[in-house]
């Protein structure tokens, strides 16, 4: 059956309308649904100046939506495209009117006979058919049977052999698109895909059999909080590591026949990452000793017995992921720390029988989320960040020259990665924000308006302005706005990551957090943005409070729990505790009191401790209704006599708590809801209340080539 495609051309992309596939010099580029429609219209009208209002009736029709999704889909675009906001060659922005494509387009028509159209993102309702052209798998979660859970529906994989790794081009094909997909992992014959999903806060293990499409529920729903999965490389067990929330704080290493069973503990008090050796006689694991400040790389039999060390972290530094060689006699690891917002994250390789430690190459990261050996250890594959504020991408390692190239070229964020014995098919999950800060209504309390993307933390400004941190620009930046969300303006443009924004009480200037020297130290900026001014020279970190005078400000160290002041005269830097303060530190607005969280080794559970900062001494410790199932974070004080901080429940929904000084115990002011919340805050007069809800989308994909 013949079919016309309608194609355009330009700079070496080639756009397919018809089969909604965009490439580069014949590498398939992916793409979400929105991205490909948005980038649709602009080609379609190129040199016409597209209107936002006409942008949005196009993609999104009649639904309503924030014109951020929009902000969002064009700086997706613009990293997919290796375009610039500030020097574009595709995609010009027309202030306050719309977008332009600038670059020349070429239109094309073509006859194809018996094509059929590959899908972006097919809906989650729509079941995929079997077909004899396409040699990748589609994913998708649909609900099913009585507990509501999903099941994986995916393509055949008729055709022939398919190309290693690395050795083919690039092909990446989104497996699931609901957000819910944290975990996944291919067996090493590629015959099957173990993977969590996430209904109603609560997760379960599945496994599919690619050949002949059937799911099986592995382990039903629960309220367990699963960090790993891993095959054995014999293909007959699969091990994970979970969190089993009522019984302990613990993460603990399972294995569990591949067809179901009674999961046995292989291992307690590890993290989520384990390797299995290539004989599947030993495990590795990585455990924290008391307080979190040094942690070892483990190996243990698979059955758990016979647990020794084979090497401690020198603090700052620790072990991260890790993963046997082909040989099994070495085991390679992410090793450094990410604090300070520095590149101080390697690649090393450590002798299972000696724990001799050596370096596989001389480059540095921000943060390695996780990484494979290539066959015959001629490598390494891994995903990094290599600055803070980079995409997470794949990156490969060269046992023999110690280089390291990228090899993935799309503006997705890679974490976890998964490879066949063979290297011809990686699984791969990924996650993006959906963030949006709410403001409290005027005319109701207890509602809430979403009002425009927002990351990380933001404040009240004394004149009840917000300041916030947003990257809808490109790069995270400070922003302020009108406590209503009107009059949003950028005030910090630094190619940057620029955060956590504190503003001093005359209402002259707001400090915040910024790496553009390469490590987390503080700046500070006119209340206009002009006259950015490095304050912190030493350890760096986040600011916590200004003095009301405004001569000091306090702020938490970027290595420690330590708490450190800087005059905001001449910049003198002094430690101000030099003891734990525990975490989520916060000083009364009159500066008189300090309140921070802390664990109670005894109990598990959380309390907040308050005390005088000039004396030390400890005025009050309050029980919180976290337990062992929950957990207390954002401590914020909504006047001089009251602190208000967030309960995440077992069950996924996040509640406010007030705490007044005078009581014994707390009472509930607000419930979020199930999505995640990134800050809370209070105005200047406590009267006002905003947050930050949202969720990190986690999907899986398919990758064949990388070359």
């Amino acid at each position: 059956m013949s079919e016309v495609r309608q194609i355009y051309e330009f700079e070496g992309f080639r756009l397919d309308r018809t089969n909604k596939v965009l490439k580069r010099n014949g590498t398939n580029i992916p793409l979400t649904r929105k991205m490909f429609e948005t980038l649709d219209v602009l080609v379609e009208n190129a040199g016409r100046l597209v209107e936002k209002d006409e942008l949005m009736q196009k993609i999104w029709h009649d639904r309503h939506v924030e014109e951020s999704n929009l902000t969002y889909n064009i700086k997706m675009l613009r990293k997919t495209l290796g375009d610039s906001a500030s020097q574009p060659k595709f995609i010009e922005t027309v202030p306050r009117h719309g977008y332009r494509f600038i670059a020349e387009v070429e239109q094309i028509t073509e006859q194809n006979n018996n094509s059929q159209p590959f899908a972006v993102a097919p809906p989650q309702s729509a079941p995929v058919a079997q077909s004899f052209f396409l040699t990748v798998l589609l994913l998708i979660i649909i609900l099913a049977g009585s507990l509501g859970l999903a099941a994986w529906i995916w393509k055949g994989n008729s055709g022939g052999a398919t190309a290693p790794i690395l050795s083919a081009e690039f092909d990446s094909t989104k497996l699931s698109d609901t957000g819910k997909v944290f975990h996944a992992v291919i067996s090493p014959d590629g015959q099957y895909i173990a993977y969590t999903n996430k209904v109603g806060g609560r997760d379960s293990l599945w496994l599919r059999h690619l050949e002949t499409a059937n799911n099986t529920q592995i382990i039903p729903p629960s309220d367990d909080i699963y960090y790993g999965l891993a095959f054995s490389n014999g293909g007959e067990t699969l091990f994970f590591t979970r969190d089993h929330a009522a019984a302990s704080d613990t993460v603990d290493v399972y294995r569990i026949p591949l067809m179901g069973g009674v999961p046995l503990k292989v291992a307690a008090k590890t993290q989520g990452w384990i390797s299995l050796s290539p004989d599947d006689k030993q495990i590795s694991f990585v455990r924290y000793d008391e307080g979190g400040l040094v942690n070892r790389l483990m190996v243990a039999e698979a059955d758990g017995e016979n647990e020794r060390e084979i090497k401690v972290s020198e603090p700052p530094s620790a072990f991260w992921v890790n993963a046997f060689s082909p040989d099994g006699r070495t085991i390679a690891a992410a090793y450094g720390h990410s604090l300070n917002a520095s590149r101080q994250m390697g690649l090393v390789e450590i002798d299972v029988a000696s724990g001799e430690l050596r370096e596989l190459t001389t480059e540095k990261f921000f943060h390695i989320k996780d990484l494979r050996w290539l066959p015959n250890k001629s490598g390494l594959i891994f995903s990094a960040n290599q600055f803070i504020n980079d995409n997470a991408k794949i990156w490969k390692l060269d046992y023999q020259t110690k280089t390291v190239s990228l090899v993935s070229k799309d503006s997705i964020e890679y974490s976890s990665l998964s490879l066949t014995r063979e290297a011809d098919k990686l699984v791969a999950t990924t996650y993006s924000p959906d963030f949006y800060l709410h403001l409290q209504n005027s005319d109701n309390p207890v509602g809430f308006t979403r009002s425009t993307q927002a990351r990380d933390r933001f404040t009240f400004a004394p004149d009840d302005k917000i300041v916030y941190a947003s990257d809808a620009a490109g790069n995270e930046d400070i922003w302020i706005m009108e406590a209503d969300g009107t009059n949003q303006r950028q005030l910090t443009t630094d190619k940057s990551l620029d955060f956590t924004p504190l503003v001093s009480p005359d209402n002259r200037h707001i400090f915040y957090t910024s790496n553009r020297t390469g490590e987390s130290q503080i700046w500070r900026i006119n209340a206009d943005g002009s006259n950015p001014v490095q304050i912190t020279r030493k350890e760096g970190g986040y600011p916590r409070f200004i003095t009301p005078d405004g001569k000091w400000l306090y702020y938490q160290s970027a290595l420690s729990t330590k708490l450190w002041k800087v005059s905001t005269g001449d910049g003198g830097e002094e430690i101000l505790f030099d003891e734990d303060c525990g975490y989520y530190q916060a000083f009364s607005p009159d500066g008189n009191l300090l309140a921070f969280l802390f664990r109670d080794k005894e109990t598990k559970s959380t309390k907040i401790k308050v005390i005088a900062p000039e004396s030390r001494k400890v005025l009050k410790i309050f029980d919180t209704p976290a337990k062992i199932t929950s957990f207390a974070y954002f401590l914020r004080w909504r006047n001089n006599s009251t602190l208000a901080y967030l309960i995440d429940e077992i069950n996924g929904r996040a509640e406010v708590w007030e705490q007044d000084l005078n009581k014994d115990k707390p009472q509930i002011r607000q419930d979020l809801g199930d999505e995640e919340i990134m800050d809370i805050e209070y105005s200047a007069d406590g009267e006002k209340f905003a947050f930050i809800r949202g969720n990190w989308q986690h999907d899986a994909f398919l990758i064949k080539g990388l070359k």
